[in-house]
């Protein structure tokens, strides 16, 4: 999708939002689509202090994080001046106090922009990391989106006001018949929501592991390819099974030819007897190395366990990779059978009935 498209969506999106969560949860995971980035986090001013309140992927953060302390004391130091605009900019400098601890938890480019009205003053701010430089077109889009942000953050501040003020301003019957309405209400079932990220995933899926330590020769198929169950999926390379193969074989026919001089030789010379007890263990030994190489030649063609849609990454990174036994390498979904999962942070939990 073209970008300024993008950007009015994402700015019509914040706008529309019904509540402030719903406005932070967008900035944070929404504007990933114009500008990637590692991590974003948001910090709200609570009272007239910094409070870190989410962070991108919608995990958990301790509202005290060390972040915090490290941004509120840049933000002390790095107060606008006169008329100067809050446009968004990179981090190049933190109070020499936290210099220490920004070190271990900064990323090697870290973006801040701020959201500040006339009405409300400092709403709060997020703070964007990646690995990679932000360009210049990078920024002017975070200044764009900033303003948004900013209205609609600014919006649902004066909307919590104004049901606060219109709260103290009911007079003494109002307040009666709204708190017998309240009552009744209780008796009514109310719907419970929380916006969080989910995935339809099979809910019946096998997973493919090395068969013995060994490279992937070769695979068959392609990322999200129908296979049929008892299909050949994937080779592991073969050569080194094959000389062991070899080589078991050979030791087994020479052992099997020494049982049968011995055995003549027992006729003319009755010592020659003892010998046929060793040489018969050592077949056995042999034929249990011989089959056991065999059983690995065989295992080297790894098949589907079931019919179903093939999960991995890629041919390219499979191909030539060692692996140890057991280590998994793709997965093969059942398509007839799917669940949603649904990634809620703790805080947030709410009991689901299996019917909804």
């Amino acid at each position: 999708m073209d970008k300024a498209l993008l950007l009015l969506n994402l700015q019509k999106a914040v706008l529309q939002s019904s509540s402030f969560d719903e406005a932070v949860f967008i900035i944070l995971n929404k504007t990933h689509m114009l500008v990637p980035y590692d991590q974003a986090v948001f910090f709200e001013i609570i009272n007239g202090k910094l409070s870190a309140k989410s962070v991108s992927g919608n995990a958990v953060i301790d509202p005290k994080t060390p972040l915090t302390n490290i941004i509120s004391a840049y933000l002390d130091a790095h107060k606008p001046e006169g008329d100067d605009k809050l446009a968004p900019h990179l981090i190049k400098d933190v109070p020499e106090n936290h210099k220490a601890q920004w070190d271990k938890i900064k990323h090697p480019h870290n973006a801040l922009a701020q959201f500040v009205t006339e009405q409300e003053g400092s709403i709060g701010c997020v703070l964007i990391q990646r690995s990679t430089p932000f360009d210049e077109s990078e920024m002017a889009i975070l200044d764009e989106l900033s303003q948004s942000y900013t209205q609609a953050l600014a919006l649902h501040k004066l909307r919590k006001k104004s049901s606060a003020l219109l709260t103290f301003s009911l007079n003494s019957k109002t307040k009666k018949v709204l708190f017998i309405a309240a009552i009744i209400l209780f008796f009514f079932p109310v719907r419970l929501s929380i916006t969080a990220p989910a995935e339809i995933v099979a809910e019946n899926s096998k997973t493919i592991n090395a068969p013995f330590d060994g490279v992937l020769e070769e695979i068959l198929i392609k990322p999200g390819d129908d296979v049929l169950e008892g299909a050949i999926i994937a080779r592991m390379d073969k050569d080194t099974l094959q000389s062991q193969e070899q080589s078991a074989k050979q030791a087994l026919d020479l052992a099997q030819i020494s049982l049968s001089r011995a055995r003549r030789e027992s006729l003319a010379d009755p010592e020659k007897k003892s010998e046929i007890s060793r040489l018969q263990a050592e077949i056995k030994t042999r034929e249990i190395e011989y089959n056991y190489a065999n059983t690995l030649l065989a295992r080297s063609e790894i098949k589907a366990p079931q019919a179903g849609i093939a999960i991995f990454s890629d041919v390219n990174t499979l191909r030539g990779k060692p692996f140890s036994t057991g280590e998994a390498i793709m997965r093969i979904a059942d398509t007839a059978t799917q669940e949603l999962l649904i990634r809620v942070p703790a805080d947030a939990m709410i009991a689901i009935d299996k019917s909804a």
